[in-house]
Order: C-alpha cells, then sequence, then structure tokens
C-alpha cells in the first residue's frame, strides 16, 4: 500500500488533519499465528495504524465488521505481534496532519510480516 496526500490546504486554511482507511486485505487462508507490520519511508507527520477483523461467519472471504468482534486499531510501530486466526483481514488507518509550508505526508510502503 503506498500512500500520498496530493491536494494540500485550502485557501485560507493553515493546519487540517485528514484520516484515511485503506480497503480490508485477507491474509494467506491458511495462515494462523502473529502478525506485525511496518513502514518504510515514512514523511510528515503520519500516524499509521493496523486493525485485524476475523473472518465472517457466512462467507470467510470477507471480514466479519460487526462493532463488537473488531479489535481496536493498534499504532505503528507494534511493540508486539497481533494474534491472528485463519481467514483474518487487515486494514490499515493513516492519520495525517497538514501544516502550511511542510511537505505532504507520504508513505512509500506498508507490509505486513508474518512471525514464527
Amino acid at each position: 500500500v503506498r500512500f500520498t496526500a496530493t491536494t494540500g490546504l485550502p485557501p485560507g486554511v493553515h493546519r487540517a488533519e485528514a484520516a484515511a482507511w485503506t480497503p480490508w486485505l485477507a491474509l494467506p487462508v491458511d495462515f494462523m499465528g502473529r502478525i506485525d507490520a511496518r513502514f518504510q519511508k515514512l514523511e510528515g507527520a503520519l500516524e499509521i495504524y493496523l486493525q485485524v477483523a476475523p473472518p465472517d461467519p457466512t462467507d470467510p472471504t470477507i471480514p466479519y465488521i460487526d462493532a463488537a468482534s473488531l479489535r481496536e486499531p493498534r499504532k505503528l510501530p507494534l511493540r508486539s505481534g497481533v494474534e491472528v486466526g485463519r481467514n483474518s483481514h487487515v486494514r490499515f488507518l493513516l492519520k495525517a496532519k497538514l501544516i502550511e509550508g511542510k511537505p505532504l505526508p507520504s508513505v512509500q510502503s506498508l507490509v505486513i510480516l508474518a512471525q514464527r
């Protein structure tokens, strides 16, 4: 996943905050264990969070996004890996602070790693 803010601030605005979710990404079907997530080449005021969801009970190819089943997003870098079950899904939340006169936030890549 690559992210770069492209519009900047409207005239007369000196600071703003923006947030966006990536689409849900399915982990490999047979994977079960701990995952970690890393980012590369982060620039600007950007915070990145990882969220995990179990598979939907009626269709494991999609995430079960019932509020009671969703885990809270965890800020990267993670202090320890995140335990996931089979058919889990992940997504990233990106929170950017846009400041007049500063470069727009960007991150070159977000990577999910299996911990063995």
